[in-house]
Formats: C-alpha cells, structure tokens, sequence
C-alpha cells in the first residue's frame, strides 16, 4: 500500500488484495445530492483503488424507480468529478436486470425461494416473532405460477413478493426470509415499463458484485447484519464472493444527513438549494470552501476505523487549513461600516504611485499584485485607537512609521479618534515587537464588497432520538457585511481562495461588474462572534505578553474596554459595580497591589499609590504575583477559570495547589518518556538557574518560581503540571500517579501562568 503521511490514520489492509487486481466499485442511488459521507466512502473507495492499482467501478444502484431519475445521476456524476475521484467503468444495476431475473428463477426452480403474498404489516409482526410465512411450504409449481402473475404485474401479482429460504429462528433479523424481488408500477428512467418486477439492493447487490468482478466490497458498518445474507446469496447461486471490508459511517454534528430532512430544508426555502453553503452536500462543502484535499487528509486521518462517532466541524475546517494557508492569495480589505476608517497622513513626501507585492508574504518570486501608495491612508478606528505619539507601527507591506501626533474630536473622555499623523521609519527593520495594523491609501479604486459568514443550520450538536429536528433548525444562521477592498481584489474568479489580512479566509461566490461575495471559510478554531457585528471585522485575542502601556486618564477608557472578559467580572469594594465601569480612581484604589508586576522605574512602587501618567500594566493579559494576597477575588478567578475560559474544550480544571511553607516545594511535571531528556531546556526556557533533580516519572526538586506558557508547554509536550509539598507528594500512592498521567494524555492543559515560591 502506499506509504501513510503524518496526518494519516492507521488503514486495515485488504484481505487477499493483489497489486493490479483489486476492483472496488462507488455505488450510489439516483435519488437525490452526494452529501460528506458519501464523499467519504468515494474517496476511501479511491483511496484502495490507487494503493493496489486496481480498477474503481461506479455502478448506480436504479433498483427502485419510485426514487431514480436522470436528473440525478448527472448530479452525482459531477459531484464525484468535483471531488477528483476517477472511475475506471460506469454500470447501472439495471444493465444486470436479466440475469438477476433467470437467479430469482433458479431460486425458485430449486425450492430456496417461494413467492408470498403476506400483508406487509402481518410480514413485519411474523419476522419479529421469528413465525414462519403460510407461504414458506408452498410446491415450485405454485411458486412459478405466482411469479409469473408478478412479471405480468397483475392485480394479483402485485399483492406478492419473492423471499428466499435461510432461517426464520436466526438471531440475525437479516436472515429471517428476505425479500429479494416485489412488484413496482412506476415507470423505469432507462427502461420504462419494461419490466413490473424489481430486485431488492441487498439480492442485486453480491450477485452483481460477483459479476462485474468486484473484489472487495467497501460497505459501512450499519450493514454488517447484511453480510451473512450478502454470503448465502452468493453461495446459494455458486457464485464468487467478493470481500466485505467494514468502514464506520461518517456522522457530523450540528448536521442532517438524510435525503428526506435535506429535501424539506430546501422545499422549506431554509436553505436556498442543495448547494447552499450551511448544506453536508457535496456541493454545498465545496461552496463554502472546502477543498478536495482538505476533505481528503479529513477522511484518511480517521484510517480504516469501524467505531462509529460524531465528528466535529472544526476538524474539517482544521485540516482544510492546511491545505489552503500555504497557497491562499493576501488581499487587504478594512471594515466598512459606518465611522470606522480613520485617516493616516505621511508627513513626509510619498510619490503616488503603484507597486508591486508579492500575493503571498512566503513566496517573494511569486505571483504579485498592484498596490497603490500614497501619503493619505486609511486604518480601522480598532488599530488606530491603540495609536500613541511615540509608538512605532508596522504598515503590513510597507514597512515601520512612527506615530507623530493623534487628533480626537471634541467630546467626553477626550472624543473619539479623528486623524493620525505619522513618520516614515522605514530604514527600522525591527518588526518583532511592533504593532502590525493594514492599510489601505485613500484612492477613487478602492470598492466595497459583501462578505457572508455561515454558522451552523441545526443548533444543537447531536440531536436526540425524541427530539423534533425541525425545532432546532437555526433561522437566523447567515451574517452579511461590508468591507473596502483594494482594486487588486477585482482580479479574483468565481471559485478562488484568498485571505482577507488579520480577518479569515475566503472564497469568492460572486464577481460581476456591479458586486463582489466572499463566503468565510472556517479555520477549525471555534470562536465566540457577536451575531450583531460585521463578522469580517471580529478580531482574534492577541498573544498574550508583556507589552507595557502608559495610561493617563483621557486614554484610560481604551485601556479599561480592552481588559480580559474574565476581569469585568470582579466587584469593586465588594459591590456589584464592575471594574470594566470604574472611574480611574476608583479602579486604581481597588485593585490588590500584588496583583499587578509593577514597571514603573524598576522600582518595586505599587501600583496602588501610582499617579495616572507612571499606572503601567500589560494590554492583554496581567503577570501575577499571588504571595501577598493569594485569596483576592482577582488572583483566585484568574488562577482557576483563565484556563478553562482559553481552552474551552478541556475535560476538567487544572487544579493549582498551594505547597506547603514548611517544607520543599515539588514541581511535577507530566512529560511524555521521549521528552524527559528535555528537562534542563526546559528549565532553562523558564529561566531556572535553581538546583534541580528528576526521577523516571518526571519530579523536579528545588525549582522555584516556576513560569509557564502555552507555546512553551505546546513545543516541549509538557500535559500536566502539579505543584504540592514534598510529603504531600510522597505520601500519594504510585497507582494515583500513574492514573493522573494517563488522565493527562487524555486533555492538555493550557496553564497561563504558575509562580510558586520555595520556602528555603
């Protein structure tokens, strides 16, 4: 087989697969839109057909005219084109539909089938109660005759169908007698009114198999009952058995997969038609932005497993990531909505002209773009509020300025941001530490486009068995907005991916003379959007870091909205006012003094006494230092919630315990064996110059102050982090341990910050 990437699943091979000889076949029914599940059994078919260099077959299952039209199968046709999938011979079950009638014969002739003419629901009740059929014991003679009233499609053939004999005691409820053959009235899309009798899929199915030379039968694990009757038919008939290999179905949440929930969606006008975006559909995926290979890594990274489960979005968009990041075009777009540019002009002298830049930051030989320059500019009012005179800031694609005088408009709190003047700094190539805002010039080609993002259609994740699907499809599940764009964006066709700088990625939907869409392609991070906002304008929370602001009382309004969500929640002299509405007094009097590093002069001055100009502190998230008041309310929500609120998904809370001042403190750090080589690189990333030993499972001795990140955590493999005494952690038994590890592996846990201090 061909050799597995990283990202690849574990695959069972095929039993008895030879190179060059394997036959797979993709048999899909004529009734309605592929949708991801069938996407995935094509792509697994494919997958094989392409290890062993053998042949795909694409049959269409046309047992049931009630359902099949022509019309679908030029649909599924293109679908499994859109998904690259090449098939090597095209077959309809129907072309079989003789020889299946002269098997249904054989097995009447030879007393292993019989013709019965039970009602339907007596059928059901007598297969439950493993009863045998009146019928069962009936002579060939009067078995033939019955079959030949149901070729002719009389009234009385009509009220009959064909069983064939294996066990009505059998456990398996598959093998209870049956039904391979009934009569069907409705005309056939290729035959007409040719034939009045049908196979059943699962009579049709190994017969045709075996005659279209099909080695192995790629089937999901819902019909695993079936594959006892899909072997006693062939044996029956004496023909070959090709292989049955068992996949899991593919089941998403927040999704309906059925053709009859799918169809009421778009006769309903939820939807507005099987290739809306919110759709499972082939169609529908691919609209939204989802490439062939994306789905593909999807699909292969869950291997050959055959444990049913619900899968989440996110994967796909994750994976889908990877794919579109490296190639996706950059364009610069800014947020349109009403008073949120505001106007940068260049001091010095900048010639109006355009230039070239590279369409992808990574590939400078690459394909490029216009871009015009100019001394006026335009920001979003987000980026231009975080402006002080003095900062340097880097203009993506240009290059560092520095900020030489900010304008506010008249009003309370100083007004709101007006106009921005700035210096070209462009010999500073330092960009490590500077803000990156994008910019556009203030030029007549600039030219608003619509972009629409899509949230999921069925509200919950996994429907219940006794839940009304239909009350828990989301009306309210598309949000438009606006952006200016630059005139380079025009260039872009119906179909291509790009991203929108410091927005998300986008596909664009429509390109005309007069409009421009971009649909939002999820990135597989679950983020928590205001539906009431342009969703194309919703930011990311930045890396966390000490990054020092100056505040004074006209620019504290910023400073206080830009606090961590988790810190309004904190009371103000045990009230319920919240921090977030504090007056700058009332807010630097109320918080613990050691909650805040102080950086004011290097000095150890508190922050409590701090006049307004010298108050300093980190703009995206506070460092702590919790030994002088370990049981505020800030340090005790910072310390237990900050984590949980970063990482959503995680199955418990990190629990932080305090070591005890009478004894050593021991730091034990959950490192997976390959890494426990990394303890010293660790330390030293931490900035340890303590002593230090560790044993197999992992302890640190004698650290002090230990301080940790997530990338730090991230890059060494570091699951778990527990702080305690040193009897406390002797006197725990070595199964408590060990159950903690493999608890550990189980979710990772984000820790901002520790500080422990060792008592020596």
């Amino acid at each position: 087989m061909a050799k597995q990437t990283r990202d690849e699943g574990k695959f069972v091979e095929l039993d008895g697969a030879e190179m060059g000889k394997v036959v797979v076949r993709f048999p899909p029914e004529a009734s309605g839109y592929l949708h991801i599940g069938h996407a995935k059994a094509a792509l697994l078919n494919q997958f094989y057909q392409q290890s062993f260099r053998g042949q795909l077959i694409l049959r269409f299952d046309d047992t049931n005219p009630a359902k099949e039209n022509a019309h679908f199968e030029e649909v599924i046709e293109e679908d499994i084109r859109r998904l690259q999938v090449e098939w090597d011979r095209m077959s309809r079950t129907s072309d079989h539909f003789d020889a299946l009638l002269d098997f249904c014969e054989q097995l009447l002739s030879t007393g292993k089938a019989y013709v019965d003419d039970t009602e339907a629901e007596q059928m059901r009740k007598e297969r439950e109660e493993r009863v045998e059929s009146r019928n069962r014991g009936n002579a060939v003679e009067q078995n033939m005759a019955l079959w030949g009233q149901m070729l002719e499609g009389s009234e009385r053939g009509q009220q009959c169908c064909v069983r064939v004999k294996i066990d009505m005691g059998h456990n398996n409820g598959a093998l209870r007698d049956p039904t391979i053959y009934r009569c069907k009235s409705e005309s056939h899309v290729r035959h007409g009114d040719k034939y009045k009798v049908y196979p059943t899929y699962d009579f049709a199915c190994p017969i045709v198999d075996s005659l279209e030379g099909v080695t192995h039968a790629l089937r999901t694990t819902e019909y695993m009952d079936r594959d006892e009757q899909y072997y006693f038919i062939c044996d029956a008939l004496g023909l070959r058995k090709p292989r049955i290999w068992a996949f899991a179905r593919l089941n998403m949440t927040h999704t309906v997969m059925s053709k009859r929930k799918l169809t009421w969606l778009v006769e309903q006008g939820i939807v507005s038609g099987w290739d809306d975006p919110r759709m499972p559909t082939v169609r529908g995926i691919i609209r939204r932005g989802l490439t062939v290979e994306g789905l593909k890594q999807f699909i292969l990274a869950q291997g050959g497993s055959r444990s049913v489960v619900t899968m989440e979005w996110d994967k796909v968009w994750a994976f889908n990531k990877k794919v579109i990041d490296p190639v996706a075009s950059r364009y610069t777009a800014l947020d349109d909505t009403s008073a949120t540019l505001v106007p940068v002009k260049i001091r010095q002298f900048v010639e109006e002209e355009y230039r070239r830049v590279p369409l992808h930051p990574k590939k400078p030989d690459g394909d490029s773009k216009e871009v015009w320059f100019g001394p006026d500019l335009l920001v979003e009012r987000t980026d231009a509020d975080c402006f002080k005179v003095g900062d340097t800031v880097t203009f993506v694609n240009w290059g560092n300025m520095k900020v030489a005088e900010v304008r506010r408009d008249e009003g309370e709190n100083g007004g709101r941001m007006a106009s921005v003047e700035v210096d070209l700094d462009l010999d500073n190539k330092d960009y490590k530490k500077t803000m990156k805002v994008t910019w556009l010039a203030n030029h007549s080609e600039n030219f608003a486009i619509n972009t629409v993002r899509y949230e999921h259609l069925i509200s919950k994740s996994i429907i219940g068995k006794e839940e009304e699907w239909k009350e828990l499809v989301s009306r309210d599940s598309v949000h438009v907005g606006t952006l200016l764009a630059e005139a380079a964006l025009k260039n872009v066709k119906c179909g291509d991916i790009l991203q929108i700088q410091r927005k998300s990625f986008f596909i664009c939907d429509e390109n005309t003379s007069t409009s421009m869409t971009l649909i939002e392609i999820p990135d597989g991070k679950e983020i928590k959007k205001d539906t009431g906002a342009n969703p194309s304008v919703i930011k990311k929370t930045p890396k966390a870091g000490p990054i020092d602001l100056t505040i004074d009382e006209s620019d504290f309004p910023t400073f206080r909205a830009n606090l961590p969500s988790f810190f309004s929640r904190c009371s103000v002299n045990e009230s319920s006012e919240s921090l977030m509405n504090a007056d700058f007094p009332t807010f630097r009097a109320n918080l613990p003094s050691s909650f805040f590093r102080c950086s004011v002069n290097e000095s150890s001055e508190s922050l409590m006494n701090a006049d307004s100009p010298t108050f300093r502190g980190p703009t995206s998230f506070f460092q702590t230092s919790v030994d002088e008041s370990p049981n505020s309310p800030v340090c005790k929500h910072f310390r237990h919630t900050v984590s949980v609120e970063k990482s959503p998904k995680l199955a418990y809370k990190p629990k932080l315990i305090r070591p005890n001042p009478a004894s050593p403190s021991v730091v034990q750090l959950g490192l997976r064996r390959s890494q426990r080589t990394r303890l010293p690189r660790l330390l030293s990333h931490m900035g340890q110059k303590a002593q230090y030993r560790h044993d197999k499972d992992g302890i640190l001795v004698g650290v002090s102050e230990v301080v940790v990140n997530d990338r730090l955590l991230k890059k060494h493999r570091v699951v778990d982090i527990v702080t305690a005494s040193r009897k406390e952690h002797e006197s725990k038994h070595r199964k408590q341990i060990a159950k903690r590890k493999r608890r550990c592996q189980r979710a990772m846990h984000h820790i901002s910050e520790v500080d422990e201090e060792e008592d020596e």
